[in-house]
């Protein structure tokens, strides 16, 4: 992941620099991808199918913030039961 060399101060082996590590690869493919295609669906089905592909997007996006578990005024050191068993 060429990303983790934009942070060289953090140790390269950490879970932190991998994680952001994806974080920055995430963001860029999923900037770019969308950027790429609506030129080509533009020409074979017109406008509209951007406005679709764009709906789409929002869709998922709001799927994914409404799935987030709220974490507001929890202890976040404290393992959940769920994953306890795994540690």
């Amino acid at each position: 992941m060429w990303s983790l060399l934009l942070f060289p101060l953090l140790d390269t082996h950490s879970p932190v620099a991998l994680a952001i590590g994806m974080i920055v690869t995430a963001g860029i493919v999923g900037g770019a991808i969308p950027s790429l295609v609506t030129a080509p669906l533009a020409a074979a089905y017109g406008n509209f199918a951007i406005g679709i592909l764009l709906c789409a997007l929002s869709l998922r996006s709001l799927f994914c913030t409404k799935v987030l578990v709220e974490t507001k005024g929890r202890d976040l050191r404290q393992a959940r039961p769920s994953t306890a068993a795994i540690r």
